[in-house]
């Protein structure tokens, strides 16, 4: 038996340990000895920390370890702080010369590469990213090796990774690699997108797979690359891999562009805060994990294309209308396992008995999906979907392969002499019955000695030092045969051992450890079989998973009261009495108050003014929301909704968590206007909250002013504008197109002579007469003293003869005279001399001007 010691530091052991480590420098090595795996040196000084274990020493080497059986909770840990895990097992017998086990790692877990189930997000894909980057374009392939799924794109017109960034923000892959080149690219244009989450990979590019030769791949030269990127690092880290996966080129130009701010501000799949709620979280009525997953794509991936937006609402809609037919379908599906990350261990060669028994019961079900389908007409709408299930009766097969094999009542798990039913293999059954006649088999020798020695109270016994024995009372010793061999000798008794014992007793043990190793062989060759049908297993659980989030859509748009939107080629949006589909299930039924939009060619911005709290954010928010879940395929929380495509929603609302990257509020909203000002096209949708609010009065409305009229003239896009700047409000004057709106509110004076306001958060023609700021800080709690002093100075500021006239097209501000306002500004109390010397020199400067 191995030993473990740490009294020599080159003993073969350590040596062993050492050499496997070196292979493995960058990741922490959790290295098999018996039931635990243990961590050494440096590993062991980071592991103890993170993990909260006891670090021990021997001969000045650190040492620490986790429980095999529970090491996934440790592991968990270490990945979520970003660590890559390297899982070294025993996988030999030992050697009876150096008395050590021989030892390989038969995995690498890392952040993108995760295949266990308890380690992952059940609603949530889990990629894995590589980018590939000249100065032709960008190739990124994107891998989720849980589910077998595989995508892979290149641009070559898209010199400011505009277009990059926003796919990254929609895939939000879990782990990004790239070749030296690319990183080096990144780095000299002081591009970092992953916030330097991005890891160095090497790949022999000049060895193309079998598929590279199609022509899709002979035309995407780069979306190759990015594909061969991403399957060497899998192999390097799961070297187990069986399965040849193959991509598919992703064509992002039928997709509603949605960027990082956009996905975080609307809050798509994440609330913004803790106990909140998304917009997955309403919409995702899912009954399996893949129709969840698959939801959650199609939110940040909404469709840009009319057939294909059709398409799918045109399913919505049959299903919305045939509730009876749907809900048995939706039963049968709800009974379905997560086959699709059952194919993503299949292709690891990490399935499990279990997960046998999932796929048996799927096919199972297969016949009564495929009647269900074809008897209530849903080859109208989803006939894809009803031609693989159909085609899919191969899997039959498997389904007689896994039911005559493995036995459901056992534990299910390998290596314990129990998983196999009863004439599945010959050699099994015989193995299997000898250990469980053992016992009768030990009776039966038991009492044939009580007979033949006289000695009633013989018995046979088994401990695990010498194996089974006969044990004599010494009161009987004068009657044991010559025969017997003596092995111990107790207070009140002898034991022995047989010639004949010793036999049975080699045969009972050898055939425990036969049918341990035989159970291994025969459920290797199941899997090889199961993963035969890979490719079918994997169109089933695509099926599976639209069927699911289809009939998902339909049951929230009838629960919600939904309408479906009519999509059409006018470049519109009119949505009447459109509701916030999160903010709107918080509230109590039918107190939320809903609003109408009419953008057409004749209005194309909308200036929204009002108080703090009366709902301007909502109210840009809902109509975004009303947008994605349209082309998604969604019906919508509306009375109507008519709908031209969008092909990029762009938001300027909060600095989010850019704020702990070193960039202030401001920078971080001045970076995302810059962004929308140089993608916008007509076509797109712009939501604007406060734009200026982050600088100087004057420097804020001067820049809200020009980023709006800049839009409104040379790019023409739908604008949805929030501002308390009511200067703003003078471009409603000035171009066609430009609207004021405002939230209402009503105001009035309670018995005591005091004024009260209430937000009725009903959008009406016109701008804001005031902004009730003071109002609002009177809810929040502020002191009285503080209340009365703000409108006293509120009061002053309003009788202030400010002239907003003028007839130039610069915007107009507080003063006629800019030196007036600069010498206002100045602050005598902190100015130095030379400070003051200065000041007077540029002011100098510009009157002579």
């Amino acid at each position: 038996m191995e030993t473990v010691t740490m009294n020599d530091a080159d003993t073969p052991l350590m040596k062993q340990y050492k050499k496997i480590k070196s292979e493995y420098s960058d990741c922490i090595l959790f290295f098999r000895l018996g039931d635990f795996y243990e961590m050494f040196n440096e590993d062991a000084k980071l592991a103890s920390k993170i993990l909260g274990l006891m670090l021990t020493k021997r001969q000045q080497s650190p040492m620490c370890g986790v429980p095999y059986h529970s090491a996934l909770t440790y592991i968990s840990k270490l990945i979520n702080q970003g660590f890559k895990v390297a899982i070294c097992e025993q996988v030999g017998d030992e050697d009876t010369k150096t008395k050590l086990f021989k030892r390989k790692v038969i995995r690498v877990i890392t952040p993108g590469t995760i295949i266990e189930e308890n380690l992952l997000n059940s609603k949530s894909s889990n990629y894995l990213c590589a980018l590939v980057v000249d100065i032709v374009g960008w190739g990124m392939s994107w891998l989720d090796v849980s589910t077998g799924e595989f995508y892979s794109i290149n641009n070559l017109d898209d010199k400011n990774f505009n277009d990059l960034n926003s796919l990254i923000s929609r895939v939000s892959p879990k782990e990004v690699v790239a070749d030296s080149k690319t990183i080096k690219f990144l780095n000299d244009n002081r591009i970092n997108f992953f916030r330097d989450n991005i890891y160095e990979f090497h790949c022999d590019f000049s060895s193309e797979p079998a598929w590279s030769n199609e022509p899709v791949w002979q035309n995407n030269k780069l979306a190759l690359k990015a594909s061969m990127l991403a399957l060497s690092y899998i192999k390097s880290v799961q070297p187990e891999i069986n399965a040849e996966l193959k991509p598919y080129y992703y064509d992002d130009n039928k997709t509603l562009k949605l960027d990082e701010s956009a996905i975080k501000t609307l809050e798509l799949v994440e609330p913004d805060y803790d106990g909140g709620h998304s917009l997955f979280d309403v919409i995702d009525n899912s009954k399996t994990a893949m129709g969840s997953r698959l939801i959650k794509k199609w939110i940040l991936n909404p469709l840009y294309d009319y057939y294909l937006v059709n398409k799918r609402l045109n399913a919505v809609d049959y299903f919305y209308q045939n509730d009876e037919a749907v809900e048995k379908l939706w039963d049968e599906i709800s009974r379905i396992a997560d086959i699709e990350r059952v194919s993503g261990r299949i292709i690891n060669m990490t399935t499990t008995p279990a997960d046998l028994i999932g796929i048996k019961n799927a096919i199972k079900r297969l016949d009564d999906i495929k009647k269900l389908l074809n008897e209530n007409g849903f080859v109208s709408v989803i006939p894809e979907v009803v031609r693989k299930i159909n085609s899919l009766d191969t899997l039959k097969n498997l389904f007689k392969l896994i039911d005559e094999a493995i036995d459901e009542n056992s534990s299910l798990k390998v290596g314990e002499g129990e998983l196999f039913k009863k004439g599945y293999s010959a050699d099994y059954d015989e193995l299997k019955s000898l250990i469980s006649n053992s016992q009768g088999i030990i009776s039966g020798i038991e009492q044939s000695e009580r007979e033949r020695t006289g000695i009633s109270s013989l018995k046979i016994g088994y401990n695990s030092n010498f194996g089974y024995f006969i044990e004599i009372t010494k009161a009987n010793i004068s009657k044991t045969p010559e025969n017997y061999i003596r092995k111990q000798t107790l207070t009140s008794s002898e034991r022995f051992i047989t010639p004949e014992l010793k036999s049975i007793e080699e045969k009972i043990l050898s055939a425990s450890e036969k049918i341990k190793k035989l159970e291994q062989s025969l459920f290797r060759e199941i899997k090889d079989q199961v993963l035969l049908s890979l490719d079918e297993l994997m169109e089933y659980s695509s099926c599976v998973a639209y069927i699911d989030a289809i009939c998902s859509l339909a049951y929230t748009a009838r629960k919600n009261q939904y309408v479906r939107p009519e999509i059409v080629s006018d470049d519109i949006i009119e949505i009447e009495n459109g509701r916030h589909p999160v903010v709107e299930q918080f509230l109590p039924p039918q107190s939320f108050v809903s609003n109408n939009l009419n953008f057409n060619e004749n209005l194309r911005s909308i200036i929204l003014t009002g108080p703090n709290m009366s709902g301007k954010s909502v109210y840009l928010r809902q109509n975004a929301l009303i947008v994605i879940m349209a082309q998604m395929g969604s019906f919508v929380p509306a009375d109507k909704a008519r709908l031209g495509l969008v092909d990029r929603i762009m938001t300027r609302i909060g600095a989010h968590d850019r704020l702990v990257r070193g960039e202030s509020t401001f920078m971080v909203e001045m970076k995302e206007t810059s962004s929308i000002l140089k993608l916008a096209t007509k076509k797109s949708l712009i939501l604007l909250d406060e734009v200026g609010r982050g600088t100087s009065t004057f420097d804020g409305i001067g820049i809200a002013y020009a980023v709006l009229e800049y839009i409104h003239k040379n790019i023409g896009s739908k604008v949805l504008f929030a501002t308390h700047f009511f200067e703003i409000t003078k471009l409603a004057e000035k171009y066609d197109g430009v609207e004021n709106f405002n939230i209402s509110v009503k105001e009035w004076v309670n018995s005591k002579g005091k004024t009260e306001i209430s937000f009725l958060h009903r959008v009406v023609k016109g701008s804001a007469d005031k902004s009730y700021g003071v109002h609002v800080a009177q809810i929040a709690g502020l002191p009285e003293e503080c209340i009365k002093r703000a409108r006293e100075i509120l009061n002053k500021l309003e009788t202030r003869e400010i002239d907003l006239n003028t007839t130039t097209n610069v915007l107009p501000l507080f003063s006629s005279n800019p030196l007036i306002d600069k010498i206002r500004m100045i602050d005598l109390n902190k100015l130095t001399p030379l400070d003051a010397l200065n000041i007077l020199n540029e002011l100098k400067k510009e009157a002579d001007e």
